[in-house]
C-alpha cells in the first residue's frame, strides 16, 4: 500500500485493486472514506464512500470506521500489505477500553495539535511499528517522542513484514504537490 498526504488529514492509499481516499478536513469533524477500485473508475468518480461507524469489506481492503469521543471518526484500514490506524485530531486522551478497537497496529497516522501531550502516552499503548504524525504540531510530537531519526517523504510504503519489530519508526509526511 502506498499512502500519499494531501495536507489537513486528507490522504490517499494505492493498493493493488484500487485506492481509498480518506477526507477529514478542520472545518468538517466527520471523517469521508472513499474506495474506488479499478472497475468503480472506469464507471463513476463517486466510488463506494463510507461515512457511518461500521465494519466494511471492499476491493480487498477491509475498513474499521468508529467514532471517537469527539464525534469525529477514526479509521483502522486492514490490507495484505498490513494494518494502518488514521486518528484524527482529538481532543482528550482515549481510555484503554476506548483504544481496544485499534487490536494490533503495524502503522499510525495521527493528527497533531498544539496542545494534546496526551498523544506520546496513546501511541506509547497502542504501539504501532511505524508512526506517522502530520497537522500543526507535528514537531513538538516528535520532540515529545523522543524522535531522533525522522524519514521524511512524499509517500510512505506499507509493508508491516519489512518494519523493524522492536522499535517505532517516524516518518514525516509531505503533502504532495
Amino acid at each position: 500500500m502506498k499512502l500519499s498526504y494531501f495536507g489537513d488529514f486528507a490522504f490517499a492509499g494505492s493498493i493493488k485493486k484500487g485506492t481509498f481516499v480518506i477526507n477529514s478536513g478542520s472545518a468538517d469533524p466527520s471523517l469521508l472514506f472513499n474506495i474506488f477500485t479499478k472497475e468503480d473508475r472506469d464507471i463513476s468518480l463517486r466510488g463506494n464512500l463510507l461515512t457511518w461507524p461500521g465494519e466494511y469489506e471492499y476491493g480487498g481492503v477491509g475498513v474499521n470506521l468508529f467514532l471517537l469521543p469527539n464525534k469525529n471518526l477514526g479509521a483502522k484500514i486492514f490490507t495484505e500489505d498490513g494494518r494502518v490506524l488514521f486518528l484524527p485530531l482529538l481532543d482528550k486522551e482515549l481510555t484503554e477500553q476506548e483504544m481496544e478497537v485499534f487490536g494490533d497496529i503495524d502503522v499510525l497516522v495521527v493528527e497533531t495539535g498544539e496542545t494534546n501531550t496526551f498523544l506520546k502516552k496513546m501511541v506509547e499503548e497502542i504501539d504501532p511499528k511505524a508512526v506517522l504524525p502530520v497537522g500543526a504540531g507535528t514537531e513538538k510530537f516528535l520532540v515529545q517522542m523522543g524522535a531522533t531519526q525522522v524519514d521524511t517523504t512524499e509517500e510512505y510504503i506499507v509493508d508491516a513484514s519489512s518494519l523493524p519489530p522492536d522499535k517505532t519508526v517516524f516518518v514525516k509526511l509531505l503533502p504532495a504537490q
